[in-house]
């Protein structure tokens, strides 16, 4: 049970990472922009 809780994180903080690279990259065409 905690092993799928586990993977179930793992999953959900790369995720995070991935939508948070995400948002870095599609700010930083407008940032250089300005």
């Amino acid at each position: 049970h905690s092993h799928n809780m586990k993977d179930a994180h793992v999953l959900f903080t790369a995720r995070q990472a991935l939508t948070g690279r995400t948002d870095i990259l599609s700010v930083e065409p407008i940032v250089t922009e300005r």
